[in-house]
């Protein structure tokens, strides 16, 4: 089942760049950094920390194996380790950009934001900030820290750097629309989003920025944008049911019935039946409400999938008390083939709610059942900044 995906977090997976930083090195080496790498790419953090162990010890002057397996030990979230693995790269290559950008990483996932801006620009200067695969990936880098250490005039600059360099620009709109919100530049704010809607086109797009508007205390640009929505023409079943998320969201219920009606039946999906069962009930006509939940139940399978279908529609609306109420019952009863990605939307309901202790606590029950990972650990560390 496709469904709109709300958080679009300032995270990004540690790309181990290909380096060339240490000449004559083994062959046998390389051989266990080829294959760690392939284990990192794969997720297989142990396995690559095993290979680029081996190779360190059969060269240990290579300042890639160092740097590569203390990216695999920050993928497991061991940042002690990691910083030693980063400390013999730097013992080597004090001068080495590579490393000042390990060094800013590291830096940036244990919530050191100002050291890692600080690394960044030091590896940006050495670069003669070319805006190349490994400026690029530190640009990046940088502009999350920015925002994360609340410096957002210093991030909106950093993201105009990004929309000006590179092809793919709606996803820099996007966070540079963000930015602007957490500087209170609502006006900014909205046109970036305007960029960003036509930069990446379609129904999800606006819906996208009205969450982020409504949620960020602008309910009015909020709901002109969504507004904008309706000019799309479509008439598949997927343009339909955005329609009539979109009128559901304006309170026009009697269109957004309309809207889900037009869609064939057979075309109708469980998550489609609980939005047009959520319209029905916004209505007060909780006959139709409830058959359309129970066809939600018969298409969906189970009564965890339609509290996990519920709840991401309620999100999707920004109806997040209702959203965390939903995944807290879903974890109760669901299986363990779902329980993995209902505690996930859990912790995104409760974070949208601003319930941020109970959100890091969902967090470390998450982490408890399936372990850890660089997204989760940055959640962490921002849910705690809403915390203190």
């Amino acid at each position: 089942m496709s469904h709109i995906r709300l958080k679009k977090a300032l995270i990004f997976p540690v790309l181990i760049l290909a380096l060339v930083l240490a000449a004559g090195c083994s062959g046998r080496a390389e051989k266990y950094n080829e294959q760690g790498l392939e284990y990192y790419n794969s997720g297989d953090y142990d396995a690559a920390i095993g290979a680029f162990d081996e190779a360190i010890s059969i060269n240990g002057r290579n300042t890639e194996y160092y740097l590569n397996r203390g990216f695999a030990l920050m993928a497991k979230g061991n940042y002690d380790a990691a910083a030693d693995s980063i400390n013999s790269a730097l013992t080597l290559r004090p001068d080495s950009k590579y490393v000042l950008r390990a060094e800013g990483i590291l830096y940036y996932y244990t919530g050191k934001y100002d050291e890692a801006i600080l690394c960044f620009n030091r590896c940006l200067n050495m670069t003669e900030n070319r805006v190349d695969d490994l400026g690029f990936d530190v640009v990046k880098y940088k502009a999350a820290a920015q925002i994360s250490a609340g410096y957002t005039k210093e991030a909106v600059d950093t993201y105009t750097k990004l929309i000006n360099t590179q092809t793919d620009k709606a996803k820099y709109y996007y966070w540079r629309a963000m930015a602007h919100i957490r500087n209170q530049d609502e006006a900014s704010a909205v046109e970036d989003f305007r960029n960003y809607i036509y930069a990446d086109g379609g129904y999800e797009a606006y819906l996208y920025a009205y969450n982020e508007l409504e949620n960020s205390g602008y309910p009015d640009s909020a709901r002109a944008l969504a507004a904008e929505a309706l000019s799309i023409a479509g008439d598949n079943a997927s343009e339909l049911k955005y329609r009539g998320i979109i009128y559901y969201i304006l309170g026009d219920y009697n269109n957004s019935v309309t809207e889900f009606q037009k869609i064939e039946e057979d075309e109708k999906n469980a998550e489609i039946c609980i939005y047009e069962g959520m319209a029905f009930e916004a209505m007060g006509d909780l006959n139709n409400a409830s058959d359309f939940y129970e066809q939600a139940v018969k298409k969906g399978g189970s009564d965890a999938v339609l509290f996990y279908d519920i709840a991401l529609c309620n999100m999707n609306l920004g109806h997040y008390d209702e959203a965390s109420y939903y995944t807290e019952r879903g974890i109760q009863i669901c299986g363990e083939d779902m329980k993995e990605k209902m505690m996930l939307l859990d912790i995104i309901c409760k974070e949208y709610a601003h319930k941020y202790a109970d959100a890091i606590e969902s967090v470390n029950k998450y982490i408890e059942m399936f372990g850890s990972s660089d997204d989760l650990e940055h959640e962490l560390a921002f849910l705690r900044t809403r915390t203190e």
